[in-house]
């Protein structure tokens, strides 16, 4: 008989609680023993485990569908410039732009 998921909020409870005296205080008070809180506690862990490896019932087992193709290889981001071109030389051929000259002075639009 699987349990319901009322007797698993009651393991979720029992472990809650922390002093141990509490808890023997607990199981008096719902009318059970630590074996069955054991035993609820490891069929809730059977059942979430058979849960998370049973894949969704609206998909597919497997990652392509009927007619689709699936690609063999991630798609590459395109290059940003410069980011792998290396640093120019700076030999006897290399040539520099030399950077604009300032007046000095700033002028204002009216």
């Amino acid at each position: 008989m699987p349990e319901s998921g009322e007797d698993f909020d009651i393991v979720d409870q029992y472990d809650s609680v922390e002093a141990p005296w509490l808890r023997s205080e607990f199981l008096d008070a719902i009318g059970t023993t630590r074996p069955h809180i054991d035993a609820l506690r490891r069929g809730r862990d059977a059942e979430r485990k058979a849960t998370k490896a049973t894949p969704p019932q609206d998909e597919p087992a497997t990652p392509a569908r009927a007619g689709e193709a699936r690609p063999s290889h991630p798609p590459h981001a395109p290059p940003h410039p410069g980011s792998r071109d290396p640093p120019a030389e700076q030999g006897a051929g290399a040539t520099q732009v030399p950077a604009p000259a300032s007046s000095g002075t700033s002028r204002r639009h009216p």
